[in-house]
């Protein structure tokens, strides 16, 4: 993968600056919360203000948003470069949190941690820090566990753990499902297209990549957009998919130059001198390198210019209104803290006895029913747990069964086809058996996989038609016409094997009625056809094949096979999976 793609990664890192409910409160933490949000942008004056409100938090006692400035604190020097003045403030925080006992806020400190060490490129330390938080964190909280699980995906990604990154990934996405957050998906899901692609399995990085781009239409970010396709671009390029690789940079070049973002724009040019290369144009790829850089140094100096005076005047406004907003907040405080402090005490005491007298009707509550439910809810799991295993083995060992009946199927009538050879031709009939051990083997060896891929069934299939071509000759004649895109979709080992087959045995081949054999494709099935020419008897037929394959689907999709004839022609349609089953 391309260095400008391994930025994409850090665009999860931003959830761990925001704080979930530890930042509610009256008007100064949300002038904290107001701070923490253009932090990134004039990190600067944000410190400078964040100090003022210190000196505040501290003369009111207000150790909490003490805590939560020292973390703006902490992410102004991040963003000005300066990491270890960054972990010195989320260490105060952290510590600040712990003497308080808030989960939360250590939690909070824990990731903010992290996410300094990761810009050091201190990745065992970012990893210590995010466990701690994972292990501090209720499993039921799927708020921050989503942070940490992707953040966790980034350490390890960065390390070069692949494998524990996408992993990570994994665990993060029911979590981010829960939280509706669709752009957060289609990042996620890039993340792991990303991590695929550095283990070279580009199939996988394909499918997340459009998995991510489905999310980014829901969401509708036109900077995962660009990121995205780029990706995809990427991925397409390197597998030599040139069209589709120029449809997705494409796209990106169109959202770049509509986000006006000089990485971006930068990042599809450097994609698209790379794809001049692979389509073999190195005489405009030589030109376009040449002019390359000075093409991103106009764009990023007129970019950077213009975005600064924009962030520049935004920030000067939003400044002067929280300043204002500060003083007024500042006077309110002084007035009403003394009545409040007293109102406080009266209702803490009032609820203080309330919740006592609660607690203890409902601890008591719940102790007399604990003992009356305690053996029913015993038995009933009991009961349920074993009924689940039994239901389990039933269906696979039907499925194992159905399996089994593969390879002696292929065996049968394979060995039939060999009987017929000796008795006509000997030499025909020593070929036919060295090449029907080696798919005899192969046979075996894809037999207990439950899918596999077209392009694999395919490639047995053509293997099984060498040995029908001895027989048959050109009596015997194959149209296959199926679509690029579905080779890489599932269907069970050998069932179009045994349609062929079943072909083959049923019906009368020879130089005066060749069987004609069509395999082609639909957008959910794969069709066979052949014309019908039924031989009078069938000699040794088992009635195992076409059955074999209608129950075998039964456990893999609620799409079923069709077998029927239409106009002299013998129709199958086997539906194509679309997505693996584990």
């Amino acid at each position: 993968m391309k260095q400008p793609l391994r930025y994409a990664f850090l665009f999860l890192l931003i959830p761990f600056l925001f704080w979930g409910q530890i930042r509610k409160g009256d008007a100064f933490r949300n002038t904290i919360d107001s701070l923490n949000r253009v932090a990134f942008d004039a990190p600067g004056p944000v410190a400078k203000m964040a100090d003022s409100m210190l000196v505040i938090a501290r003369k009111k006692k207000r150790p909490i948003d003490v805590g939560l400035l020292l973390l703006v604190r902490g992410i102004t020097e991040t963003c000005r470069g300066n990491n270890d003045q960054a972990l010195k403030f989320h260490m105060k925080a952290y510590h600040l949190f712990d003497s308080l006992k808030s989960n939360e806020g250590k939690i909070i400190s824990l990731g903010n941690l992290a996410t300094v060490e990761l810009n050091m490129e201190n990745y065992t330390k970012a990893l210590q820090y995010l466990n701690t938080s994972l292990k501090l964190t209720n499993p039921a909280d799927y708020n921050n566990l989503k942070d940490i699980y992707v953040n966790l995906g980034v350490a390890n990604d960065h390390s070069g753990n692949y494998k524990a990154a996408i992993e990570y990934y994994k665990k993060a996405i029911p979590h981010l499902i829960k939280s509706g957050n669709y752009n957060s998906l289609a990042i996620n899901y890039h993340n792991m297209s990303s991590a695929y692609s550095e283990l070279k399995d580009l199939k996988r990085a394909e499918y997340y990549s459009l998995k991510a781009l489905d999310y980014q239409k829901k969401s509708g970010s036109k900077r995962t957009l660009a990121i995205v396709t780029l990706a995809l671009s990427d991925i397409y390029t390197d597998l030599n998919r040139l069209n589709e690789s120029k449809k997705y940079l494409d796209i990106c070049g169109k959202t770049a130059r509509d986000l006006k973002t000089p990485y971006y724009i930068q990042a599809y040019y450097i994609e698209y001198y790379e794809w001049l290369k692979k389509r073999g144009d190195f005489e405009l790829a030589t030109v376009y390198s040449d002019s390359l850089m000075v093409i991103t140094n106009t764009i990023n100096s007129e970019d950077k210019l213009q975005a600064t005076a924009e962030l520049e005047a935004k920030f000067e406004n939003d400044l002067k209104s929280k300043e204002i907003e500060l003083l007024k907040v500042q006077k309110k405080l002084q007035d009403t803290e003394m009545k409040r402090n007293e109102a406080w005490r009266y209702i803490l005491a009032l609820i203080t006895v309330l919740c006592l007298v609660l607690i203890f009707i409902l601890y008591r509550n719940y102790k007399l029913k604990q003992k009356a439910n305690q053996l029913l809810s015993q038995e009933k799991d009991a009961l349920a747990q074993q009924n689940l295993q039994l239901e389990n083995e039933n269906i696979l060992v039907q499925f194992e069964t159905l399996k089994n009946q593969v390879s002696p199927h292929f065996l049968f009538n394979s060995l039939n086809a060999l009987a017929s050879l000796i008795t006509t031709d000997q030499q025909k009939a020593l070929a036919f058996t060295n090449l029907f051990s080696k798919i005899f083997r192969n046979t075996l060896e894809l037999k207990d996989r439950h899918l596999i891929t077209l392009s694999e069934e395919l490639q047995h299939v053509n293997a099984y038609l060498q040995l029908q071509k001895m027989r048959f000759h050109d009596n015997l004649i194959i149209d296959i016409q199926i679509d690029s895109k579905v080779m890489a979709y599932f269907l069970p080992p050998f069932s179009l094997q045994m349609v062929i087959e079943n072909a083959v045995k049923h019906n009368v081949i020879s130089s005066e009625a060749p069987l004609f054999i069509s395999i082609s494709n639909t957008e959910d099935f794969l069709r066979i056809t052949n014309n019908l020419q039924q031989r009078n008897y069938v000699e040794d037929s088992t009635k195992t094949g076409l059955k074999n394959i209608i129950s075998r689907y039964k456990y893999i999709t609620a799409l079923r096979p069709v077998f029927e004839i239409r106009n002299d022609q013998f129709v199958v349609e086997l539906p194509i999976i679309k997505e693996e089953r584990e």
